[in-house]
């Protein structure tokens, strides 16, 4: 049995999937293609949130006494940067794995390096005499 209503919404939704724009991998930028600009921006950004982490870590390391919670917290704090970071390489139009995979990247990399440094620091603050 035909029914035409439903043969009209069959085919309007047909149209409908066919006509929505899909972001195709060539839309977004090709690694060929990041300019002298970007990788600035990039590079600018991880060494103002390696700043931020040690600055926010150093003012807690009186206070707690766990390099790990120290970092957390550092961190927690210095998220912002890491998303303004991701807003910009968005904006830019970078492929989203490449910048969930970026600053995942900084974060971890950023956060050994400060894990290292707090614990140098802490011991170093143990042995002086006071």
């Amino acid at each position: 049995m035909l029914n035409p209503a439903r043969d009209k919404l069959i085919v309007f939704f047909t149209l409908f999937i066919f006509c929505i724009p899909f972001p195709s991998i060539a839309d977004y930028k090709q690694p060929d293609e990041i300019s002298d600009e970007d990788y600035e921006i990039m590079f600018t950004t991880s060494a103002e949130y390696n700043q931020c982490l040690l600055d926010k870590a150093l003012a807690m390391i009186d206070k707690l006494n766990d390099p790990r919670h120290i970092a957390d917290f550092a961190m927690k704090q210095c998220t912002q940067i890491l998303q303004t970071l991701r807003s910009e390489l968005e904006s830019r139009n970078f492929p989203p794995t490449f910048i969930q995979g970026y600053a995942r990247r900084i974060s971890n990399r950023s956060a050994r390096s400060l894990l290292g440094k707090l614990m140098a620091e802490m011991s170093n603050r143990a042995q002086k005499p006071e």
